[in-house]
């Protein structure tokens, strides 16, 4: 028999897992992870509604009983040094699941903890707990196994709703740029249509609409920034592209530098409003970005 154990980012990354039903195998979290899905979407409003999706997801596992939640005794926050002497500070949910492999140990065979980070990892091969690599991963939920239906269905969906908003909000940061844009090349004609007044109104209603923009869609609001730095880029070339052209002053470097910072906030945001994300997991225990 085999013991899994699902940190929050493989819940996150893998959520047709919570389908599989392979003769041999159970799979386990704690109680501790799901208070911390739980309150990673009350920090990040604007992934709130996705993370109430996974727990619902989760819930309808335990339910199927294709995942057994365990509630693990963990009294304070572990602290451990890895293999470079670097201090790490387990969360409650993580120093939980630490526990839970130490006691599965003694019914299973083998126990294996499935997470991205590292650290983690490290920490749970001291205490004899196997890792789990992302190509066996990959064939639980590639293999021709039996999958419980109601789960996988609704594995399905929750998938899909990640990727549909993913590609709505690279959508809607593209149309903004362009809106912007098109007001920008036509600000002149704007101008005399609507009046000083008209354009001042037009201005702080604009400006107001892009802050509550941001706080309602980061990721979206990322795109437009980042979209929006490389045009501004591009204009100090129009139309010429031709460096002869070009008058290198401050108001060069300063529109060059310009395009630089938006297109750097606009990365900013885009990674924050990654978090809660495979695509943001990977970022942070790859590249050491988030």
């Amino acid at each position: 028999m085999e013991a899994i154990i699902l940190d929050i980012s493989t819940l996150i990354s893998y959520p047709k897992l919570l389908a599989s039903q392979k003769k041999d195998v159970v799979f386990f979290t704690t109680t501790d992870v799901l208070a911390e899905i739980g309150n990673f979407g009350k920090d990040y409003h604007n992934i709130n509604n996705r993370l109430n999706g996974l727990l619902d997801l989760i819930h309808t596992a335990s339910i199927e009983k294709t995942l057994t939640i365990k509630n693990v005794e963990v009294t304070k926050k572990l602290v451990f040094f890895n293999n470079t002497s670097r201090i790490h500070n387990l969360t409650y949910a993580e120093a939980s699941l630490i526990e839970l492999g130490k006691i599965l140990k003694n019914d299973f065979e083998n126990v294996y903890l499935a997470t991205s980070s590292e650290d983690l990892q490290g920490i749970a091969e001291f205490y004899k707990i196997k890792k789990l690599e992302e190509q066996k991963i990959e064939s639980l939920i590639q293999s021709k196994q039996t999958f419980n239906k109601v789960v996988e269905v609704k594995a399905k969906a929750y998938e899909n709703s990640i990727k549909n908003k993913l590609f709505l909000g690279i959508m809607i940061g593209c149309i903004a740029t362009i809106l912007v844009f098109s007001i920008y090349f036509n600000f002149q004609r704007i101008v005399q249509t609507i009046n000083i007044w008209g354009t001042m109104t037009l201005t702080i209603l604009l400006g107001i609409g892009l802050f509550i923009f941001r706080e309602k869609q980061k990721f979206s609001y990322g795109v437009f920034e980042f979209l929006s730095g490389i045009a501004t880029i591009i204009i100090i070339f129009y139309p010429n592209f031709d460096f002869n052209e070009l008058t290198y002053s401050f108001n060069f470097y300063a529109k060059l530098l310009g395009g630089l910072y938006i297109m750097v906030r606009g990365q900013d945001n885009i990674v924050k409003s990654l978090q809660g994300k495979k695509a943001g997991f990977w970022l942070k225990e790859k590249v050491g970005i988030g």
